[in-house]
């Protein structure tokens, strides 16, 4: 596949010289021309796919290259900034960051992202763009911070080379990056509803019912148990680890397949549902301090 990483256009506090990151600052107007530019620059490419940062300065720059390019805009919340803490706003003559040091399993004070933490969540998204987009041509619309970890999967840099990387605003690199086979072992909830609907519908299993499902979760529930009940905790750990692992597994499965199998017989959303439940187990439990870790 062939991977496009620009720049979003100048914004505000760019041209303050200002340490951005997280904060959602606007373009200016020679942020809106560069990002026009940079969709003429890119309207020959032949790109098939457009991801941009949710931050709302990528997501006016990707617009006028979708615009261009008729293209929509997928949001990408793995795109987004580096978080710099309590660096934000600060003026960057001032020297606050190269104080701070390129110390890249340092998370930057008051509750900022360190380099490792960027890659652990860059490099995957890399990976699965690979497998996704093969043999397609990719444009990521994004930041300074990203493009400089982004190019560290391609290329070997030193320390001294990774901290000196800049990327003009409006601008882009582009990468050969080899197809990667696509990953049959994902699947999504909605793959597996298809799954175990199929299975039961080819047996005509009709017979769940609330009851029968609260019987068979009793079941593989007591089956579990007895995967622990005879040893202590380290030794439960090490248990479920190796030797009952695939004991544990397989009634965990089961387990799953039933709860399926009764939101397929009525006709619920199980991606809604979680979804709709983490949201009230997070009024009932809230973080303390009141951030999300």
């Amino acid at each position: 596949m062939k991977l496009y990483v620009a720049r979003h256009g100048e914004t505000t506090w760019n041209r303050e010289r200002k340490i951005c990151g997280r904060t959602d600052v606007p373009l200016t107007e020679r942020g809106l021309l560069q990002a026009r530019e940079l969709a003429e620059r890119v309207s020959g490419l032949h790109i098939d796919a457009i991801l941009a940062s949710p931050l709302q300065r990528a997501q006016d720059t990707a617009a006028c290259v979708g615009e261009r390019l008729g293209l929509p805009v997928l949001t990408e919340e793995r795109l987004i900034e580096q978080s710099y803490g309590g660096f934000e706003g600060l003026d960057y003559e001032a020297g606050s960051l190269e104080r701070h040091g390129w110390q890249f399993a340092s998370r930057f004070r008051g509750g900022g992202e360190s380099m490792m933490q960027m890659a652990a969540r860059l490099y995957p998204l890399l990976d699965e763009l690979r497998r996704t987009y093969r043999g397609k041509s990719v444009l990521l619309v994004c930041h300074g911070s990203v493009a400089r970890v982004i190019h560290t999967y391609f290329h070997d840099v030193t320390n001294e080379e990774f901290a000196a990387f800049r990327m003009e605003n409006g601008t882009f690199f582009s990468y050969e990056a080899e197809d990667l086979p696509e990953d049959n072992r994902r699947t999504t909830v909605r793959q597996l509803q298809e799954d175990v609907s199929a299975f039961n519908r080819a047996r005509s299993w009709t017979g769940l019912s609330a009851l029968n499902f609260a019987a068979s979760i009793s079941i593989e529930a007591a089956e579990l148990l007895e995967i622990f009940q005879w040893c202590d905790q380290k030794e439960a750990d090490e248990k479920a680890l190796v030797t009952e692992r695939e004991h544990f597994l397989e009634e965990l499965a089961d387990v799953l397949i039933y709860s399926i199998g009764l939101a397929d017989q009525y006709g619920v959303d199980l991606t809604a549902c979680v979804r709709d439940k983490l949201k009230k187990n997070a009024v009932k439990y809230p973080v303390e301090g009141g951030k999300e870790r």
